[in-house]
Order: C-alpha cells, then structure tokens, then sequence
C-alpha cells in the first residue's frame, strides 16, 4: 500500500510539475517572439515569476514528502482558498483569449469556499 502511494504522488507530482513549466515555457516563447506589446510583457513576466515560485513550493513539497515518508516531518494546518488556482487559470489564459476571439466567463459567487483545519 505504502509503494502504490509512493507511486501515485510521484506520478501526480510529475504532472504538477509539467504544467507550470509550460506555462513558463510557452510564455517566454511568446515574448522572445514580439514583445513590444508592453501591457502583455508584463503580465507574461508576471505569470512566469508566479509559476517559478509555484515550481519552488512543488519542490518544497517534495521535500515535505521525503520528510512524510521518513516521519521526520510536522504539519501545520492551514486554510485554503480554493478559488486562487482557478483565478489564477483564467488569468493566465486571458491574453491568448483575447487573442483568438474567445468568450470565456466565470461565476465565483460573492464568498469563496475555504478549506479549513477542523
């Protein structure tokens, strides 16, 4: 049971870590090719500087992880809002949006749903 778990974060974090790195990716081809669009510059800097620090929380996790496999490490509960990645998603998607003539709306409600430590 412990290895199929091992197994399964591994393949999941694989995963986590691809997307942030194609978003890096694919930004710093669009600006390498016509950056003379200074509003869209800087959001591209922008998301690229944010899925860099997400890069390094997914390293850090790792770690966290070898520490849990190790039981070395000690928790500390915290709330989540759950909407930021998504937030985060649409932002990240809004120039090429805008670009190809996409309708794309959101409907988040007036509070956002919070994890919470119980």
């Amino acid at each position: 049971r412990r290895e199929k778990l091992k197994n399964d974060f591994i393949s999941s974090i694989s995963h986590e870590l691809r997307t942030p790195l194609t978003s890096i990716k694919g930004w710093s081809e669009t600006l390498a090719g016509d950056p003379s669009d200074a509003e869209e510059l800087q959001m591209g800097l922008t998301i690229i500087d944010r899925e860099t620090d997400r890069l390094s929380g997914l390293v850090e996790d790792l770690l966290d992880f070898s520490k849990l496999y190790a039981k070395s490490i000690i928790l500390h509960p915290e709330s989540v809002d759950l909407l930021k990645p998504v937030k985060e998603t649409m932002r990240q998607f809004d120039a090429r949006v805008q670009r190809e003539g996409i309708r794309l709306t959101t409907n988040f409600g007036n509070t956002p749903p919070l994890l919470v430590e119980a």
